[in-house]
């Protein structure tokens, strides 16, 4: 992973930090999107073309 770029993204999110329960709700979210988008290429590996064809 790019270091430099996982900073920026985590610089970007604090500006959008107001409570102190905002950085759990942002590693939630973060977690539940790189799930999402690991399934969804294994999926698209595992039948050999894109879920959408």
């Amino acid at each position: 992973m790019d270091q430099k770029y996982l900073e920026a993204v985590a610089r970007e999110a604090a500006k959008n930090t107001k409570t102190e329960k905002d950085p759990s709700n942002f590693t939630e979210m973060q977690t539940k999107i790189t799930f999402a988008v690991a399934i969804n290429a294994k999926l698209d590996g595992h039948h050999g073309h894109d879920k959408h064809s």
